[in-house]
């Protein structure tokens, strides 16, 4: 109701904002579609975590594959454990949990 009889600034209208960065919005969806692929294609929550992380970081930061990808690694098998110990959730079923399961009883 206030926009209705005040409005309100929108950096969306000032010019003085940078434009969007539709580059990086690209990035971001690739990880997306990659990781539903993924998802899809291996049943993998650990690998579908990586790739996430490590596309959506090239959005913003370019030159850290390695380091991204592994601590995508690192995040999504930390991630699955938990789920997996604490809350008794399986989310994943690809080759990555069954070895992450057999190095890590529980």
């Amino acid at each position: 109701m206030q926009a209705m009889r005040e409005g309100w600034a929108c950096n969306a209208n000032d010019p003085a904002e940078p434009p969007a960065d539709l580059k990086a919005f690209g990035w971001v969806m690739l990880a997306y579609a990659l990781t539903l692929a993924s998802l899809a294609a291996t049943g993998s929550f650990i690998l579908s975590a990586t790739i996430l992380f490590t596309v959506a970081v090239r959005a913003f930061v370019r030159g850290l594959w390695l380091k991204s990808a592994l601590f995508g690694l690192l995040a999504g098998s930390v991630t699955y454990l938990l789920f997996s110990i604490v809350l008794g959730l399986q989310i994943g079923e690809g080759l990555p949990e069954r070895a992450l399961e057999w190095v890590v009883p529980f």
